[in-house]
């Protein structure tokens, strides 16, 4: 039976709560345990991924031909993924009031729900696995640094101590998605273009946003999905807007931790301020989002690292018809924790 463990990647501080990322992973004998298109991905590890592809390139590093880098790709030797995580949600704890048994009565709550989207298939569907999460449970976290600014320095230093005893022996909670789970409405608010595989990938280590689909209203995007190339080991997802010429500037970011490669991965119970007009941005770390070079409204690139310091103001360049596999979904204004 499907089962959630704590990945510690995603577990830090966020504005005075202690954010908790439940990964959600399948047994053997589940459900599409065995699909090869989400579980069984390019072995970038192998000798022949590393010897690299020796086809032409531009300036940024992307192919030239797209279609001999695929087929260099396809080419590659594939491995199944030792852990077959089907989707993971984020939760936020009091630092003086968390235990273990809040996390367990988490996984009780949302894995029946989650897995039943998945065997819904809403997976293929943007935005569609937000159909397991209880609306009930959709209420924006409090930002204590914004509430009780007198008392935020010690509650992030309270904890970040709680962080690093829960991310030093994170838990697994197995066999937890027991009883028939339940389907809810999916989404008001979205954002960015489909998550999907395409012909190419961007730069390590830069902050990509598409223009085609920006926000259509305000409030909190709460699911973020995304498709890359190359694994990351500390991404971010964050809202962007417009400063002034090529200029914008990051209104809210949330850190989620690794990114598996090779599928769509999906990312809900997040909680990142949007206005209507605001872009969806992603900063690489170490990984590569998938991008298509032709064919889209365009892609703005920061070039020198994380844009996604809130509040700070970045000048980007234009990456002209292209496309980014990241996309977001939310809700409008509603009640705090």
């Amino acid at each position: 039976m499907a089962y959630a463990r704590v990945e510690p990647s995603g577990c830090t501080e966020r504005c005075g709560l202690v954010q908790v990322r439940l990964s959600m992973c399948l047994d053997v004998g589940d459900f599409r345990y065995n699909d090869a298109s989400r579980f069984y991905v390019t072995d970038w590890n192998s000798k022949e991924a590393r010897r690299g592809y020796d086809g032409l390139v531009d300036a940024e590093g992307g192919p030239l031909d797209a279609e001999a880098y695929q087929a260099w790709v396809a080419s590659l030797p594939r491995v199944w993924l030792a852990e077959r995580g089907f989707h993971d949600h984020f939760i936020y704890l009091d630092p003086y009031t968390l235990r273990d048994g809040q996390i367990t009565d988490a996984v009780a709550l949302h894995l029946p729900n989650f897995y039943k989207a998945w065997t819904d298939g809403w997976d293929a569907v943007p935005g569609g696995m937000r159909h397991g999460w209880d609306v009930a449970c959709r209420k924006r976290p409090k930002r204590y640094d914004e509430l009780e600014p007198e008392h935020y320095s010690q509650r992030k230093l309270d904890c970040l101590s709680r962080v690093d005893i829960l991310t030093a022996n994170p838990p697994t909670f197995s066999r937890q998605a027991t009883g028939e789970g339940e389907s809810f409405p999916a989404t008001l608010i979205d954002v960015g273009a489909a998550a999907t595989d395409r012909t190419g990938s961007t730069v390590l280590y830069d902050t990509y946003f598409g223009i085609e689909n920006p926000a259509n209203d305000s409030g909190s995007i709460d699911t973020v999905e995304t498709w890359f190339s190359d694994s990351a080991t500390s991404a971010k997802f964050g809202t962007v807007y417009l400063s002034s010429g090529t200029s914008y500037t990051c209104r809210d970011s949330e850190a989620v931790g690794v990114i598996t490669a090779g599928a769509k991965r999906t990312f809900s119970g997040l909680d990142i301020t949007v206005e209507s007009g605001d872009y969806l941005a992603v900063y690489n770390n170490d990984g590569r989002v998938e991008k298509d070079a032709s064919g889209g409204s365009g892609v703005y690139q920061y070039a020198s690292g994380d844009g996604l310091i809130p509040s700070s103001t970045y000048t980007y360049s234009l990456l002209s018809d292209n496309t980014i596999s990241l996309y977001g979904t939310g809700s409008t204004p509603g009640p705090t924790t």
